[in-house]
């Protein structure tokens, strides 16, 4: 990953996503996946039981329960490099 993509984790959340976090990328940290490509997914939906995750170019959604993910938070932007 560049330096711009670090995430940044934070153990022991269970998320509780509202109508805007649509969209909004989260981590798998369940045990059905392996690797870090494979671990990163878009929310697309959620009720009561399961938040409807997305995993790279599947075209369809997987159900999860909350405390299996966590919301992927970006690493501050390095400043650029003055010319």
């Amino acid at each position: 990953m560049t330096p711009d993509r670090r995430v940044v984790r934070n153990w022991g959340t269970m998320i509780e996503p509202v109508e805007k976090d649509i969209g909004r990328e989260v981590l798998f940290t369940g045990t059905r996946r392996r690797g870090p490509a494979a671990n990163m997914g878009i929310i697309t939906g959620f009720d009561l039981h399961f938040v409807y995750v997305r995993y790279g170019q599947h075209t369809t959604s997987e159900g999860n329960r909350r405390q299996d993910l966590e919301w992927v938070k970006r690493a501050a932007r390095e400043p650029a490099a003055a010319n």
